[in-house]
């Protein structure tokens, strides 16, 4: 029986006979908090509410969760209800096969992409002989289902994260031809938080596995962790970034390093994934004078080197080691030179020689490589210590104020438009990333500049205020924000800049941290980037 077909939105639908319960069987899965399993003459149900729904709740609780739907437990094979997933991804995924992944054998469905069905309706139909595998997701998570009385539509109104405390591993041990200890002895990995392992050091062309205690010590090659078949480690990271736990080790379950070097390997139980990131990077070109330059390493695979590019056009590669090999080149302009400007650049790097990266303008930049996630980011920066700060509006140079925490501050008449600058010259200044920012009369909180070095550059962007008058203007020169408001616009400094991964969190717009936001015009911040929306 092929169990991906039990998902195909390809059946066709038909009412079950009234039913006043629905029942399950299965595995590894809970119902309303029971457990399910096998037995036919003990299965768990659900009765019909006082609307004439079935509401219930289910948990995935082992890699391979199964889950028997049916309207008569004394006849289980005829009168299965099966969802049809495909339908609600119609729209969703561009890959469907990514929808599915391969547990113990079983094409599954990919429970990490229950979250995203949250609000959509699931046709359901009749499928006998059948049953629904899925996958378990990748944090514990209890999901509320409810569907409607004829048996024909499912929905899952909720998705709820189990916070709960599991008892992780102190340490998880390395052993193999894949590192350096090779297989006559383990060696360890750091415990950096609750479920987080990392090891850095050098890995071997070769082979290692990944397990839960020293087997020198224990002499047990079980409770090991990755997948069924072997994964693959080189400059792109790990082939597979999920992870799960074995309690008995499948043959296959070992990581094959393809390039050896030196990386960055984290295991993440909590969110069981594996990442592999190599833990350095060169830039070699017209700014570093065609020098291979060791890139500033910002630590979990990001890597940045700040220059001034003092002319248009002054390219530069990507390189793994200090040689023309093992080079990072734009994906999107292969073939091709790929130029960026002043702004907030961003795009994605794929292996490979035959590149040229340029700056449109001059000016100083940051550049800036995600490993991680093989992105190149630039940007501008003032090179000198901000220690003094105007804005420039209606012809005259305010100063503004610096506050303990580094920010700059000043209330005053602004006029039509305005600019912010280090000096009381028109060059260099800080301008907003567009051509055009127009500042309506409520306010702007943590708009992005950028730095313009001189005027050769030939852009004179302006903040344009819709209703000129008494304004307070916030500058985060570190953030490279400015906010401009009432008086209260000096609390927006509780933005901060953190980590990309950061949960997104929303603010009015005088930067008054709003938890539960309703309908309305917000600042959506998350990481170092914050951007107005309407909800």
């Amino acid at each position: 029986m092929s169990f991906l077909a039990l998902a195909s939105g390809t059946f066709t639908i038909s009412a079950q006979e009234a039913a006043e319960r629905i029942e399950f069987r299965g595995q590894a899965m809970r119902v309303n908090d029971a457990p399910i399993g096998w037995d036919t003459s003990n299965p768990v149900s659900v009765e019909k509410n006082a609307d004439g729904k079935y509401v219930f709740t289910v948990r995935f609780t082992g890699s391979c969760s199964c889950w028997q739907m049916c309207t008569d437990a004394d006849n289980y094979r005829e009168s299965c209800i099966v969802p049809s997933f495909d339908v609600a991804f119609v729209d969703y995924d561009p890959l469907p096969e990514d929808l599915y992944v391969k547990s113990q054998g079983i094409e599954c469905f990919n429970g990490k992409y229950l979250e995203t069905l949250v609000g959509k309706t699931i046709l359901l139909g009749d499928q006998p002989n059948a049953a629904t595998w899925i996958c378990s997701s990748p944090k514990p998570t209890v999901y509320t289902v409810e569907i409607n009385g004829d048996l024909t539509e499912m929905l899952i109104t909720k998705a709820e994260v189990i916070h709960e405390e599991i008892e992780y591993p102190e340490a998880l041990y390395l052993i193999g031809d894949g590192v350096p200890s090779g297989w006559d002895a383990a060696t360890p990995m750091t415990k950096i938080d609750n479920g987080v392992y990392q090891y850095t050091g050098e890995l071997k062309v070769g082979n290692f596995n990944i397990l839960g205690q020293d087997p020198k010590i224990d002499e047990n090659w079980d409770n090991a962790y990755g997948q069924e078949s072997a994964q693959t480690i080189n400059f792109n990271g790990v082939s597979d970034s999920r992870i799960q736990f074995f309690a008995t080790k499948p043959g296959d379950c070992y990581y094959k390093v393809e390039f050896a070097d030196q990386y960055v390997l984290t295991v993440d139980l909590e969110n069981s994934i594996i990442s592999a990131v190599v833990n350095h990077l060169y830039i070699n070109g017209v700014p570093t004078d065609w020098n291979f330059v060791a890139m500033e390493n910002e630590g979990n695979g990001i890597f940045s080197y700040r220059a001034y590019f003092d002319e248009a056009g002054q390219p530069f590669g990507l390189m793994i080691k200090p040689e023309w090999t093992d080079a990072y080149k734009v994906s999107t302009n292969i073939g091709k030179d790929y130029e960026f400007g002043l702004g907030d650049y961003s795009e994605k790097l794929v292996y490979g020689l035959g590149f040229s990266i340029k700056n449109a303008k001059p000016g100083h930049y940051v550049v800036r490589v995600d490993l991680k996630t093989l992105t190149l980011y630039t940007s501008t920066y003032n090179p000198d210590p901000v220690e003094t700060l105007y804005v420039v509006t209606k012809g005259e140079y305010n100063k503004m104020s610096k506050q303990a925490n580094g920010t700059f501050l000043w209330t005053g008449e602004v006029g039509a438009d305005f600019v912010i600058t280090p000096g009381t010259s028109a060059y260099p200044c800080y301008m907003p990333l567009a051509e055009t920012v127009n500042v309506p009369a409520s306010g702007l909180i943590g708009n992005k500049m950028l730095f313009n070095h001189d005027s050769s550059n030939g852009v004179e962007n302006k903040w344009t205020v819709e209703k000129p008058g008494q304004y307070t203007v916030l500058v985060n020169p570190t953030a490279m924000t400015v906010s401009i408001g009432d008086e209260t616009i000096a609390g927006v400094d509780d933005i901060k800049v953190v980590d990309p991964d950061a949960p997104v969190e929303y603010y009015d717009l005088f930067g008054r941290k709003v938890e539960n936001p309703g309908k309305g015009f917000y600042i959506r911040v998350q990481g170092g980037k914050a951007s107005k929306v309407i909800l």
